[in-house]
């Protein structure tokens, strides 16, 4: 029921306001005391370990799901991830196709056995093999972009069946 005082500050200043915010959760009021949490690789981890400490105080639910080969918050491995009540670990890759994952993976220098493991995956009938481009500037990326849209054209592949991911906007 009360905004943030949150405006166009800094991000350091931005985490601060939000863990002040968190820690005197009572004075504002927090109506919520279950937590659901998805992709919570993109949350800080004091963020996280405030919200949790919430859920206890109220005698309610805490889940995160979290994916640590896409943790891009901070530098540290988040230690509270290996001291959680009950922790499931999804070791088969659901959501793409093998192909995707291992080009995805690479980059991220995840240990050769896990690798193996995605590479040991069927990759569905019909599937391309993905390709994971780096480029310094957007005249250079817009040159790649353009060349490689027009190549899966020709090769008779739909517009809604292209799909561009990045790291930035």
């Amino acid at each position: 029921g009360k905004q943030l005082p949150i405006g166009s500050e800094n991000a350091a200043s931005k985490e601060e306001m939000i863990l002040e915010f968190l820690m005197d959760w009572d004075l504002y009021g927090l109506p919520y005391r279950h937590f659901i949490i998805d992709e919570g690789q993109d949350f800080y981890s004091d963020h996280l370990q405030a919200i949790h400490e919430i859920a206890n105080k109220k005698k309610g639910c805490f889940y995160v799901f979290y994916d640590s080969y896409q943790f891009v918050q901070g530098t540290e491995y988040p230690e509270w991830l290996d001291r959680t009540d009950c922790r499931l670990v999804l070791s088969k890759n659901c959501r793409n196709t093998h192909e995707i994952a291992i080009t995805s993976s690479r980059p991220l220098r995840i240990d050769e056995e896990k690798i193996k493991m995605l590479q040991d995956m069927q990759m569905p009938i019909g599937a391309i093999k993905p390709s994971f481009y780096s480029t310094y500037e957007n005249s250079e990326m817009l040159l790649l972009l353009t060349k490689l849209i027009d190549n899966y054209l020709s090769m008779g592949i739909s517009t809604d069946s292209i799909v561009v991911l990045s790291l930035a906007s």
